[in-house]
């Protein structure tokens, strides 16, 4: 080979490792050369759900992508900055779509996002069936004869007082007359208003019927009630058999509860929070006596509460604030994080941060998102713990779960049809059909 070819050779060589090396430390420090844009810092976008096995387009094509092995999702990384049209999807699954923002030097999260099966698995569970509950994770129904039916056994009462899926223990109503029953046990049944009324005249020297208005097991301490009456809060021990009144108001409006308190709105524009550790009770000025609802959030500062008229209100208790936080409200739910309400408004759904939190983005409180719209008012607003990005509720008698996105994404879904109820357990959602058959959905 002649000198000079050599030479050629051997400086192009050299210019190849110097480019290379130098693309590869701009790929290292986030930068790409753009023609219009000259030397530019590039983002990444971070995708992370269920199915594992989904596939991740950017603009329509596959990305190029390096799943972590720790973090569980897909990463992309240098891209320039810039909208990016981003689909999640697998077969049988509905896709997940948005327009995600790529900013210099950051990485843009989509987590904990979910591919609804395009047909759910379902199966029977019990037919006749006029209303439910779930109890412990077996569905407490009531029959067009009107019976409650606990399992393959009745119990007594027409109307559910109390029933979670994380709780053992079940009230129920006939008239004035509350029961408990252990879904463990169904057999087992203790009459909580003929105890509470004897306890009252025997140990509180209160002479009298008094109507319990609700109750519920207390929270942290087995074989207790929480007892509401009109004007008073009660603490009856089923296992010492005895109980204890907590505080006395003129009238109990609404009432919520915590982890460790309980909060009640008096007819006379005052908030009681009763302390169940220490038995002690705060008292300050709340609002008018026109509460018709009330809710507790982010850890038991904000207190939210609805007027007849529709008019949604919260309350910070460590600055006494009050602001309006919607006009001509329906149904509302706090997330079980206690940091985001949801609210009805008319025919729409939309959430507001009760306390700033940063999840896929930062979100300031009071910040609105709306997450859908459409030609009914929406009714039975859920979360569901396994799939916080998520909510659920009743529209049109179709089953919706809406996402609840940070960058403006606004993916809906219909679940089922005909649906007159429902609950959620995990991945299974129970759902009761307008024609009274109970069913099951499997939505992993």
């Amino acid at each position: 080979m002649h000198l000079t070819t050599r030479r050629i050779v051997f400086y192009s060589l050299v210019a190849v490792f110097f480019l290379g090396a130098a693309y590869a430390l701009l790929t290292a420090f986030g930068l790409s050369v753009d023609l219009k844009e000259g030397l530019t810092r590039t983002g990444s976008i971070f995708v992370a759900g269920a199915p594992r096995d989904a596939t991740l387009f950017l603009d329509g094509a596959p990305a190029e992508e390096s799943r972590g092995i720790i973090s569980g999702g897909t990463l992309v990384r240098n891209l320039l900055p810039g909208n990016y049209e981003v689909r999640f999807e697998r077969e049988g699954r509905a896709p997940w779509r948005a327009e995600l923002p790529v900013i210099s030097g950051l990485v843009t999260r989509a987590t904990d996002l979910f591919l609804w099966p395009l047909e759910a698995s379902a199966s029977p569970v019990v037919a006749d069936v006029e209303l439910f509950s779930l109890s412990a994770g077996a569905p407490l129904v009531k029959n067009s004869s009107g019976t409650l039916m606990l399992g393959d056994r009745a119990i007594p009462g027409n109307e559910v007082v109390y029933a979670t899926n994380d709780s053992g223990l079940t009230l129920t109503r006939s008239g004035n007359t509350i029961y408990l029953t252990e879904t463990a046990r169904a057999r087992s049944v203790t009459n909580v208003t003929a105890l509470f009324q004897s306890l009252k005249e025997r140990e509180l020297g209160l002479p009298g019927a008094v109507p319990i208005v609700n109750a519920r097991p207390h929270p942290f301490s087995q074989g207790k009630l929480i007892i509401t009456t009109k004007t008073s809060l009660y603490l009856l021990d089923l296992r010492r058999i005895s109980l204890e009144r907590l505080v006395t108001v003129s009238a109990i409006a609404a009432s919520a509860f915590t982890g460790d308190e309980v909060f009640l709105a008096g007819a006379d524009g005052t908030l009681t929070a009763v302390d169940l550790v220490f038995k002690t009770t705060r008292t300050a000025p709340f609002t008018s006596s026109a509460v018709a609802a009330l809710a507790i959030g982010a850890g038991g500062d904000m207190v939210i509460w609805k007027t007849p008229e529709g008019t949604l209100f919260s309350y910070d208790r460590v600055t006494g604030d009050t602001v309006s936080v919607a006009d001509n409200a329906g149904e509302f739910s706090v997330s079980p994080d206690g940091l985001r309400l949801a609210a009805v408004e008319r025919n729409a759904v939309a959430i507001i941060a009760l306390a700033p939190y940063t999840a896929d983005a930062f979100v300031a409180r009071g910040y609105r998102t709306p997450v859908w719209e459409g030609s009914s008012t929406p009714k039975k607003i859920s979360w569901n713990p396994t799939l916080p990005r998520y909510l659920f509720f009743l529209a049109d008698n179709r089953l919706i779960v809406a996402e609840i996105g940070f960058y403006g994404e606004r993916n809906s879904y219909a679940l089922a049809e005909n649906v007159m109820d429902f609950a959620l357990a995990g991945y299974t959602a129970y759902v009761l059909k307008t024609d009274g058959a109970l069913i099951t959905l499997s939505l992993e």
